[in-house]
């Protein structure tokens, strides 16, 4: 019902409103369309603002900008492969959008059967996984994982890299978060879990394992970094970034095209994106607040008491709690803040801490949710944050 109400409004408002930008307009131009062409480009317009413009560039001509890095490979190559697999005869930049689009809502699909599956598998009880999947489908970011973004490729690949990692599968899991982190370069802090792991179960064999483990889950983004060397560093005459003593386009790009850093959000002409990040950040401060605060010794010696019945306490989830709380204070002192609502989709404690609250009677979430979905979805389509 959530991903009927947001295509509804996307498309509701694409027709009622004039976009704030017309950059998409200017992709789908071209000399002599097809009928065919316009209906669905018409129809595909407001799932394709924002990064998904880049995302579209990249799939139909490949990396030819340095910008074009700060975004990873694995979601747009599946969407030219969707692409190419699509029968009728129309342009190629439509079969893109198409590939897109379907891409991104068919993993928001699997993402959901699977963290239904992995809550099953952690806690046993099917009234409180089948609510976490439902929220999953209606949650703060909900908008970017219906329209043309990566987040749902790398929220799949998230939680079946923890469903593996729980039944005790390490190298598998390090190969499914290593296409994650080839998805969303954010999918490197999975790697923590086996640190973690290591630290709880230390042993000299462990040390290789660990080792290996990490290497390859980081894998994907060390490619795409390897690659844009490759590309760009091959002259005496190269970048400057090409100069470091770990070249990194991606911190790069991040800092000079999108001014990425230590504080440099925080200016009064970001307030609305502060507001726009607003249930999120406090969604995230209270549930880390919660868990931590339950037992604070526990939390500073990474050995946490048993919980009683309290899902939301179990000390599995403590893994999860340092991983929220590292991304929570990464993006309120680094990034973007607004990316909050749709770079969290890839934890699963998000959502186990919103369906805690709700079984638990302490807040409704769920009108919260509905109403920032609504709100998000409208502006998304007008070319307005959430970006």
């Amino acid at each position: 019902m959530g991903k009927i109400i947001i295509v509804s409004l996307f498309l509701i408002t694409s027709f009622l409103v004039r976009p704030y930008n017309e950059t998409t307009e200017i992709l789908f131009q071209s000399d002599n369309p097809k009928k065919i062409d316009n209906i669905i480009r018409m129809l595909l317009k407001p799932f394709i603002k924002w990064d998904s413009l880049y995302f579209a560039d990249i799939a139909e001509k490949g990396y030819t900008f340095e910008k074009h890095f700060a975004f990873m490979p694995l979601y747009p190559l599946i969407s030219r492969w969707l692409a190419n697999l699509v029968p009728f005869q129309i342009e190629y930049r439509t079969k893109i959008a198409i590939g897109l689009v379907v891409t991104s809502n068919w993993f928001h699909l699997l993402a959901c059967l699977t963290l239904f599956d992995l809550s099953i598998l952690m806690f046993e009880d099917y009234q409180f996984s089948i609510i976490t999947a439902a929220l999953y489908c209606l949650n703060p970011g909900a908008v970017h994982l219906t329209a043309a973004y990566s987040e749902s490729l790398c929220a799949f690949l998230s939680f079946i890299g923890f469903y593996c990692f729980y039944r005790k599968k390490y190298m598998l899991t390090a190969a499914v978060w290593g296409l994650a982190s080839a998805s969303r370069a954010n999918a490197v802090t999975l790697s923590g879990f086996f640190l973690y792991n290591f630290v709880m179960h230390p042993s000299l064999l462990q040390v290789q394992n660990t080792l290996v483990y990490i290497a390859l889950s980081m894998s994907g983004f060390a490619l795409h970094l390897y690659s844009a060397f490759k590309k760009f560093c091959n002259s005496p005459n190269s970048f400057e970034w090409c100069q470091s003593q770990v070249p990194n386009i991606y911190s790069h790009v991040q800092k000079n095209y999108w001014n990425v850093g230590f504080l440099q959000y925080y200016s009064l002409n970001q307030i609305p994106n502060f507001l726009i990040a607003a249930p999120i950040i406090l969604l995230s401060i209270h549930g880390i607040s919660s868990y931590v605060t339950s037992d604070i010794k526990g939390f500073v010696t990474l050995r946490r008491a048993k919980p009683g019945q309290n899902k939301f306490f179990s000390p599995l989830l403590l893994p999860h709690v340092y991983l929220w709380l590292f991304m929570t204070l990464y993006v309120l002192l680094f990034a973007h803040v607004q990316i909050m609502t749709r770079l969290f989709t890839f934890l699963p404690i998000v959502y186990w801490y919103m369906a805690h609250l709700l079984i638990g009677g302490k807040f409704n979430i769920i009108p919260v949710i509905g109403c920032y979905s609504i709100i998000s979805a409208v502006l998304f389509a007008s070319f307005y944050p959430p970006a």
